[in-house]
């Protein structure tokens, strides 16, 4: 009987161990100009229903972007330029911990003669880097009670966006540069949780447990 019994449940349980479940919310920071921060508004977990959410995946898929112009202004020796563009974008919870931390960046080189006398970031002094394009991601899986409390309740939450530019120009000593720094992203958040009906079902497995070794003595 008791063998039967305990067949029986697990049978009950093996459709709702095999499905996963999850939300998933895919966000978008629009590109603009660094430096800047912004919300970024997403849906809370509903914990009413009797759903147990187990753990959160938080994605951030940055970018940045500009363009970046150098002029050698030196009369009296040419000079190799480094030029780079990157943004540190960071995202925040709404208790103000940053959890991701992502630096898109990308370099240009080039050498630039001595100063042709006008300062338009062309010729043989001067150079253009246009459409310049860059990214990073980073991800992190919050399974810790007191941080999945911040995702759960009734309606939205946010977190807090910020573009912060690094981009600079090394070289000579005497340079003139004419930066531009934007910054954009894709934030996805994926709530992996257990369902009502696979909550009852552990439970259910529980009570089988405790009683199969309540017969076992």
């Amino acid at each position: 009987m008791l063998k039967r019994l305990i067949s029986g449940t697990f049978l009950l349980l093996t459709p709702i161990l095999a499905n996963a479940a999850v939300i998933v919310q895919d966000l978008t920071v629009t590109r603009d100009q660094t430096d800047f921060d912004t919300p970024v508004v997403f849906n809370l977990f509903d914990n009413t229903t009797g759903s147990v959410l187990e753990s959160v995946v938080v994605e951030l898929f940055a970018r940045s972007s500009g363009s970046i112009q150098v002029e050698n202004r030196s009369t009296t020796r040419a000079s190799s330029v480094t030029a780079v563009l990157s943004t540190i974008i960071k995202l925040q919870l709404p208790d103000g911990t940053t959890i991701l931390t992502a630096t898109p960046s990308t370099t240009r080189t080039d050498s630039l003669s001595t100063f042709d006398g006008v300062v338009d970031y062309d010729g043989t002094s001067g150079v253009e880097f246009v459409n310049l394009a860059t990214n990073d991601y980073e991800s992190l899986i919050i399974s810790s009670p007191s941080l999945l409390t911040l995702f759960t309740g009734i309606g939205q939450s946010q977190f807090l966006f910020e573009a912060v530019a690094t981009s600079a120009v090394n070289g000579g000593g005497n340079l003139a540069t004419l930066i531009d720094t934007f910054a954009s992203a894709d934030v996805r958040i994926t709530y992996y949780y257990v369902p009502v009906s696979q909550s009852l079902g552990l439970l259910l497995l529980g009570v089988c447990f405790m009683m199969a070794r309540r017969y076992s003595h």
